[in-house]
Formats: C-alpha cells, structure tokens, sequence
C-alpha cells in the first residue's frame, strides 16, 4: 500500500494546524501512512507573481500589517515568539512532513512516491492562491490519483479572468469534494462535475476522538468567556465585556492573532500566549460561553458542546462579511440563531433559544459518516 501525499496549509494559525492535524490522523487510522509534502517557493517565484496587480496588492496589504505589528507592537514581540514557540512544539511532534521541495521538478519526483495525493482542506483554492500553483496539483502527473478534500475556495464567485484556469486544473481530480455548498455549486458551474459536500476535517474526529489531545497547561479557577476574535470591530469587544459583566464571568482572550488591534488591549481579564493548538482546545472546552468570528472556533464549540455566539467578520471597511463557511456550518446544524446580528442588544443573548446538543451531535455523526465514506473510496486506488 503506497503512501498518501497530503498537500494544505500549514500556517501557525489554529484552524489551519487542526484541520491538517485531523486529516493526517483520520487517513492513518484508515491504515495509509501518510507525509505533509513540504513545499518551500523560491524567492525567484515570488517576486515574478509580483507582476500580478491582485497579488501584489495583497501582498502589499500583508507587509503593511506586519509593519503595523512591528511598530506598534514593540513590547509584545516576546509575547509573540512564545505564541509561535507553543505553536511549533506541537508541529513537530504531532504533523509528519516529506523532506522539503523548491521546485516544481522536486514536486513532481517526491509525487511519484505516493499512491494518491490528498488535497485540502481551507481556502487552498482561493483566487489568491492560484499565483503559488501549488495548490491546483498541476505538478502531479496523470497516472497518479489525485483527490480534493473540503477544499474552499473562500469565495462565492471567481473572476472571468481566473475561471478557464480553474476549469483546467479542477478538472484533472479523480475525486471532488468541497467544504461548502457553495463550492459545491461553483465546480458543477465551472466543470460540469459533481463535486461532494463534506465536513471540514475537524469534524472527521468526534469530541472523545479530540480529548487526548488537550493541554490543561492553562487552567483557570474563575469561570471564563473565551474569546477568539480574528477581525478588528471594536463594538463586539465591547459586547463581550458587558455580556460577561452582567453574568459575573471573566474575559479570557487570545489577542492579535492576524494583526495588531488596539481594542485588544483593554477588554480582557486574562490574554495568555503560551497557546498551541492543544491549549486554544482546553480553552474552548472549560470555557462557560466562547465568543468568536472564527469557523473553527465555532467547530469545536459545537463539538465540545459550549454555549456560542459567531460574530460577522468582515473582510475590509464597507463591510462585506467573510462568514459563508460559518453561514454553511450553521444552517446544517439548525443554529442560524447563533450567529450575532450586527450592533445586538443584550436582549438578543436572553432570547436566544437554548442548543440541544443529542440533535447536533446526531447531525454532525450523519456529516462525518458521509464524509469519511467519500474518504474512504477515493483513496482505494
């Protein structure tokens, strides 16, 4: 039985390490063993997508968020290497990666090795991941089995100019999934393919699945609100410190996660930094309510049964939201109510209905199981 390639997104960011972290560990209890192929782009490459105007503007819009941090952010540069310290200790002990490539020759030589490579998931097929192309697996050659799973594309709709390259490189999977419905919809458009809905691969674990895999290194005697909030709105923080006040809670945040916020300064109790992927889950799980505009936060609040609230999380000033993965989730397990309308009174949090949690974990099983079965016949090859 040759072994699987997996090629997704390893960021220190939690969501990214935890659905990575899944997908290795569901593939090898399936009896495969399994490699992160490690992929290092030359500067040279980097610099000629540069050329692109898109690619260059984010580019630009993530040095400038940097700077911001760096300059800002002074005092904090320790509390930060700590957090990436924490982040990278589980990494190495719990992720099983190939010996490193620079080039698109090296993909296509270590590619060879495998019986399938395994895409996804998160948004590896948003359009400002086209420019890498690694992501498409056109370094992959034809004979060897290549499968998509939960890909997203991050986006309900691709630009005209992007759409004929999507088409070509989608259409050379032998196995399509998507983690939202949408995509699911937007590959039929783009391919005429049916593509799969399944979960997210955090959700491939069960609750009990997860549980060994917590730190209790962060423990806490004062009941907690946790809080994980990756955009900037000032008005949710100011929520959360009410919410928690009226309720005689205290505020415990992960702070600066994408950027530097000022308004993470002030509506915490507690903001720990010492946080890897193994502590962010104790933290969900012992908390009384997690407030967050988080999709994997949401995730494991739903799995580890904790009262939530998802906020909107918007991508730029005029406000256009980044929560259709979210939107997805919600609407499988009959919560829409839990996603927070914008500027809500308290009155919303009293109204709200109570979750019954024997429904959710009923329809989550019905996911997984699904899930796993597409899992399970793309990669008998």
């Amino acid at each position: 039985m040759k072994k699987i390639g997996i090629v997704t997104v390893t960021n220190h960011n939690f969501g990214s390490i935890l659905q990575t972290f899944a997908l290795q560990i569901v593939v090898r209890k399936m009896g495969y063993d399994t490699e992160i192929i490690k992929y290092h782009e030359p500067k040279s490459k980097k610099i000629f997508r540069l050329r692109n105007k898109e690619y260059a503007v984010s580019r630009l819009k993530m040095l400038f968020k940097y700077f911001i941090m760096t300059l800002r952010f002074r005092k904090g540069r320790n509390k930060l290497k700590l957090r990436f310290t924490t982040f990278k200790k589980f990494v190495d002990k719990e992720l099983f990666f190939s010996k490193a490539c620079t080039n698109k020759k090296e993909l296509t030589n270590i590619s060879k090795s495998y019986g399938t490579i395994l895409l996804g998931s998160d948004q590896v097929w948003h359009p400002m991941n086209l420019y890498m192309d690694f992501f498409t697996l056109s370094f992959v050659p034809t004979e060897v089995n290549k499968v998509a799973y939960a890909p997203s594309f991050g986006v309900s709709s691709l630009p005209k100019s992007h759409r004929k390259s999507y088409k070509k490189f989608i259409s050379r999977f032998n196995y399509l999934s998507c983690r939202e419905e949408s995509g699911v919809k937007l590959i039929k458009r783009l391919t005429g393919k049916n593509a799969q809905w399944v979960c997210d691969p955090t959700i491939l674990l069960s609750s009990t699945d997860w549980l060994p895999y917590l730190s209790d290194k962060v423990k806490f005697e004062s009941k907690y609100v946790f809080c994980y909030f990756i955009g900037d709105n000032p008005s949710q923080r100011l929520i959360v410190k009410q919410f928690a006040s009226e309720r005689g809670l205290k505020v415990i945040g992960l702070l600066h996660i994408d950027e530097y916020i000022p308004n993470d300064e002030s509506y915490t109790d507690y903001a720990p930094y010492d946080i890897g992927p193994s502590e962010f889950l104790y933290l969900i799980k012992n908390a009384e309510y997690v407030m967050t505009d988080s999709f994997h936060a949401t995730v494991f609040s739903l799995l580890f049964h904790n009262n939530f609230y998802t906020f909107n999380r918007f991508e730029n000033r005029r406000g256009k939201p980044t929560t259709s993965r979210i939107d997805s989730l919600l609407t499988i397990v009959n919560l829409s109510d839990r996603k927070v309308p914008n500027q809500p009174s308290m009155d919303y949090f009293n109204q709200v209905q109570k979750i019954n949690f024997d429904d959710i974990d009923s329809k989550l099983a019905a996911f997984r199981q699904s899930s796993i079965e597409y899992l399970k016949n793309a990669l008998k090859v």
